[in-house]
This record gives structure tokens, sequence and C-alpha cells, in this order.
């Protein structure tokens, strides 16, 4: 686990164009797209690529201009319109249920952790281009439909009081069984850990939007800078009870092991010195 990429940007003059107007070059939402590009160049190699975002994301260019090489995974905000006429929530509940698990949630401010029962649905949807007021010129050169597969995830016997989950994912993998519907889930409750990474960059760490400097360049450094050591926090927090075998080098280098082996020593019992010294 680490950075693919870092961009940082301020906020320039108002731009005075109306939002629906602008190409998409004078967007922040670019932002996403800008993103599975990188990751389309730095992981270039790898078998398989797959962004998962939010709601936020749920941009109509971002999956007609994903690259070739990258799967997007996104949670739908927009009932869309789909080619068969239909809207896509409604569509969403017309499907059979494929099957139930149950997953654990974890805890968030104000919020236990607790067990959901999630029933699955899935099927392929053809979503058409927004038919917007006032399109921008990138929007009318896109296609006019863009093939997807929809996961639908609905919880069931939610406790009395507690909101229930209904997550409907839209991504460019192919789902035809219920392990490819189930492994979209798994990839979507993966952006938990993004959400961690965060609040180590922000609230709970380095107190990053709190920073006092005036400087554009000098806090666009800072920033990367912070970044790069949330990841290390974020790898040490998850490694803590090694739950996948993860090596100490991944987050250290070879020639940081005496120090952090001596303050193990400080802090803990012998016992605990083992466990680590096993998966370091």
């Amino acid at each position: 686990m680490g950075l693919a990429d870092i961009a940082v940007w301020n906020r320039g003059k108002r731009n005075d164009l109306h939002h629906a107007r602008r190409p998409l070059d004078q967007k922040e939402s670019r932002k996403w797209l800008h993103g599975a590009r990188r990751a389309s160049e730095v992981l270039a190699k790898a078998s398989r690529i797959t962004v998962v975002s939010d709601r936020e994301s749920d941009l109509y260019e971002d999956f007609a201009l994903k690259p070739g090489n990258v799967h997007v995974l996104i949670r739908a905000s927009s009932n869309r319109n789909l080619g068969n006429g239909q809207k896509l929530f409604d569509y969403a509940a017309s499907l059979p249920e494929a099957g139930r698990i149950s997953v654990t949630i974890p805890a968030s401010p104000g919020r236990p952790a607790r067990q959901a029962h999630l029933a699955l649905r899935f099927g392929p949807v053809t979503i058409k281009r927004p038919q917007r007021g006032m399109p921008s010129p990138d929007l009318k050169r896109l296609p006019e439909t863009v093939e997807l597969h929809l996961v639908d995830i609905c919880e069931v016997d939610a406790a009395k009081g507690v909101e229930p989950i209904h997550w409907r994912l839209l991504t460019s993998h192919e789902i035809e069984d219920f392990g490819a519907a189930h492994l979209m889930l798994d990839f979507y409750r993966k952006r938990w850990i993004i959400e961690e990474y965060f609040r180590t960059l922000k609230s709970a760490g380095f107190k990053i939007e709190d920073a006092r400097i005036s400087d554009p360049k000098a806090f666009m450094n800072f920033a990367a800078l912070a970044a790069l050591a949330a990841v290390t926090v974020t790898q040490m927090l998850r490694a803590r009870d090694n739950p996948s075998g993860q090596a100490l080098a991944d987050a250290f280098e070879h020639h940081d092991r005496p120090l952090l082996l001596a303050e193990l020593c400080q802090k803990v019992g012998d016992g605990l010195i083992r466990r680590h010294l096993y998966f370091a």
C-alpha cells in the first residue's frame, strides 16, 4: 500500500462561467479522471488496476474517458437514465437477489462497529449521456452511452434506529456471478483505508487543514511530505496485528530496524518483541 501520485493545488481566481458550461480541465472534479490516468501510467505493470471512489466521483466523464487499462468502481449518486428506458434505481430494485452475506461495519465517530446482513443483486446496465440544460462542449463529444455493470447492496433486518446500508455500485468490471459481485463489495469496502489515511492526514494526525503557511509553494511541499508520512503511519496501524503477514520493510528502510527494535525494547515485554521480530 502506498501513494501512486500526489496532486496539490490552490483555488485561483473565481471562474464566472457556469459550472455546467466549463470544460472539464477547468473543474475541480477533473481530479477523479486525473487520478485514474496517473494510476494508468504509474501502475502500468500491474495485472489489474481498479479505481474505487465514492458518490462524488459519479460523473459520466469518469466512465466514458477512463484509461483502457483501468477499471472503475464508483458508488452511484445520480438516478441515471438507462438505455432500456428505465431509471437506474428502479432497475436495481427489479433485479433478483443473488445471495446474502454478513460483514462487520467498522466503528466511526459516533457509531460503534456492528454486523450487517447484506443482500446482493447485480446486472449489466447501459447508462446514457446526461442531457443537461447547458452541456459543456466536452460532454457533447462523449459517446451517447457507456456499458457498465451494477452491483446493488442492500442491508436487511437492520437494527432499530440504524440507517440501513444501500450501496449501488457501477463498475466497468464484468459481473457474471455472485462471486464477482462479492468481490466488488470487498473492493468498495477497502475505501475505508482511504478514510483512515485522510483522518491521519487531517484531524487525528498531522492536522494539515490547520496549518498556517501563507506561501503556497511552501504549503504544497508540506502537504506532499505530510501525505507520504501519513501513508507510513497508516501502514504501521494496519500492520500492528499483522493480519496479512506484511513485512516491516514495507514501511521502513532496512537501516531503521535497530532504532525500531530499541524503541520496542523500552516499551513492551519480551513476548511482544518476539512477535514483532517474527513479522519483521
